[in-house]
């Protein structure tokens, strides 16, 4: 999101380092990203539990962690339409 004032960013967010873990021998998801990208165009990549004071005209960008999987894909079917 695109901020039009400045503002502080405070993020509190997990799986950032360890990704979610899959069940019943299903593979770890993928873990999530925080970043802020500033009016100058330089890209500060944030920790899962951070806290950043931004200029208006930044962006701070959020990616959610994917969830584990299931169980091993051979046990489910086809691995390629898993």
């Amino acid at each position: 999101m695109e901020f039009l004032t400045d503002v502080t960013v405070t993020t509190l967010c997990s799986h950032r380092v360890i990704p979610p873990f899959g069940v019943v021998g299903g593979d770890s998801g993928a873990t999530g990203q925080n970043w802020a990208e500033l009016p100058d165009g330089s890209r500060v990549e944030l920790k899962g539990n951070d806290e950043i004071d931004l200029p208006a005209g930044s962006i701070f960008g959020l990616a959610t962690p994917g969830g584990g999987g299931w169980g091993p894909p051979n046990l489910i079917g086809d691995p390629a339409m898993v």
